[in-house]
C-alpha cells in the first residue's frame, strides 16, 4: 500500500530565530523605541580646565541639574556650557533660554558670549532664543514638541531657570488666598522626564534644569530618610533623570580674588567659584572643583584659564621659579612654537605676569587647555 504524502499541516514551520522576532517586532512599533536612530555621544565642555578635567572631558547629551545658593554661579555655569555647546559647529545647533525668573540682565548676557532672541523668526543655528515663561504647560510643551517634532534634526541647548519660579497655569489662575496644588509642578516635570528623556540623550540636546536650595544638600542617607540632592524644586524625577548634578557653594570672603593679595582692602577683581558634585557619570562624587571668574570681561572670557593654566605649568613644574622670575620650560616653549606660531615668552617676573602673558596669546591658552585636558601636557616635562 503507498504511504500518504505528507500534507501542508504536517510540514515543519519555519523557525524564526530571537533576532528576527525581534526585528519584526522592532518594525512593527516603530514610533514606540529609539533603536533605529543614531546615538549621539560627544562631549561640551566648559570655559574651566579644572572643572572640564574632573567631568573627563565635559557633559553629555541628556538632562543635568544645577542647584545652590543665589549668586553662587549657576546660570554663568550653564550658559558657559551653551556657549560652547553653540560654538562647536554651531551648524544645526541652538539653544533655548526659559527666563522662568525674569531675569538675565544685559550684563550676563554680554559676558556669556552667546546671541539671545526673543522673535522666533531671528532664531538661527548658533543662537539662543528666550522663552520667557513660568508655566509648566508653556514651557514642557514647547520643548517636548521641538524634541519630538524635529525634521531638520536640529540639536538643542535647553536652560530653564529656575524650577523654582515655574507653576502649573491652573495655579497661576487662582486668587492669592487659594491653594496650589501640591507637587503639581513635580509631577508635570515627571511626566516630561517620561516622555523625552530618551530623545534628549540619544538625539543629542542637553538640558539644564536650576533650582535654588531650601535645605543643605545631603551627600548619602541623612537622618530623615533616602538620599537626597537638597530640598530643591522638581521632584524625584529629576534627580533620577540628572546625569550630573552640580551644586554650586557659597562665596566667603577668602574666595575673593584681590588686586594685591597682601592686602585684604585691596580691589576685588575677581572671586572663586566653588562647586560639589552630587552626582556623576564618574568617580567624582562628592569632590568640590574650583575655578577663577576674572571681573569685567565679557564674551565667554569671565572663566580667567589663564590662571588655571599657569597655576598648572607651576604645580608640574613645567615653569622653573627662581625668586620673583619664572621660567617656562624649554620642550613647552618649542611645543607652543610648533603647534601655533608663537614665540612664548621665555621668562617673566612673578605669577601675574604669567598670567598676563597667557591672556595675551588665546592660541596658546588653546594649545595648552588641549593638552592638559588630554593628559599630554606633563609629556613635555624634561
Amino acid at each position: 500500500m503507498a504511504k500518504a504524502s505528507p500534507t501542508k499541516t504536517d510540514e515543519a514551520a519555519p523557525v524564526i530565530n530571537p533576532a528576527q522576532q525581534a526585528m519584526s517586532y522592532l518594525k512593527a512599533n516603530k514610533t514606540d523605541h529609539y533603536n533605529f536612530e543614531e546615538t549621539v555621544t560627544d562631549f561640551t565642555r566648559s570655559s574651566s580646565l579644572g572643572l572640564t578635567g574632573t567631568m573627563e572631558g565635559g557633559i553629555q547629551p541628556g538632562a543635568h541639574r544645577a542647584v545652590g545658593i543665589t549668586t553662587g554661579g549657576k546660570t554663568s555655569c550653564t550658559l558657559d556650557f551653551m556657549y560652547h555647546f553653540l560654538k562647536n559647529s554651531a551648524k544645526g545647533k541652538r539653544g533655548v533660554y526659559v527666563r522662568a525668573e525674569g531675569r538675565l540682565s544685559p550684563d550676563v548676557m554680554a559676558r556669556s558670549g552667546i546671541t539671545f532672541v526673543t522673535d522666533p523668526e531671528q532664531w538661527v543655528d548658533g543662537t539662543c532664543f528666550i522663552l520667557e515663561s513660568n508655566v509648566f504647560e508653556m514651557v514642557f510643551g514647547f520643548m517636548g514638541e521641538i524634541i519630538r517634532n524635529n525634521p531638520t534634526k536640529t540639536r538643542y541647548f535647553f536652560i530653564i531657570d529656575s524650577m523654582d519660579m515655574m507653576a502649573k497655569k491652573a495655579d497661576l489662575e487662582k486668587g492669592l488666598e487659594d491653594a496650589a496644588q501640591v507637587a503639581g509642578g513635580a509631577l508635570i516635570t515627571s511626566v516630561f522626564l517620561k516622555k523625552t528623556s530618551t530623545a534628549l540623550a540619544k538625539r543629542g540636546h542637553i538640558c539644564w534644569f536650576i533650582s535654588q536650595v531650601r535645605e543643605a544638600i545631603r551627600i548619602g542617607n541623612g537622618p530623615a530618610g533616602p538620599p537626597r540632592q537638597g530640598n530643591s524644586s522638581g521632584g524625584h524625577a529629576m534627580e533620577h533623570a540628572g546625569d550630573w548634578v552640580l551644586e554650586f557653594l557659597p562665596r566667603w570672603k577668602d574666595d575673593i580674588i584681590r588686586e594685591n593679595p597682601a592686602d585684604p582692602k585691596s580691589k576685588p577683581i575677581g572671586h572663586m567659584c566653588k562647586v560639589r558634585i552630587i552626582k556623576s557619570n564618574n568617580e567624582t562624587y562628592g569632590q568640590e572643583v574650583e575655578y577663577p571668574i576674572k571681573y569685567g570681561r565679557k564674551n565667554a572670557s569671565s572663566v580667567w584659564v589663564e590662571r588655571e593654566i599657569g597655576d598648572l605649568l607651576l604645580q608640574w613644574e613645567l615653569v622653573d621659579k627662581k625668586g620673583s622670575w619664572l621660567s617656562v620650560n624649554s620642550n613647552v616653549l618649542a611645543a607652543i612654537k610648533k603647534a601655533t606660531g608663537v614665540d612664548f615668552a621665555e621668562k617673566v617676573q612673578g605669577v601675574n605676569a604669567l598670567y598676563d602673558a597667557l591672556e595675551i596669546e588665546p592660541k596658546v591658552v588653546a594649545f595648552l587647555y588641549d593638552r592638559a585636558l588630554a593628559g599630554t601636557l606633563m609629556d613635555l616635562k624634561v
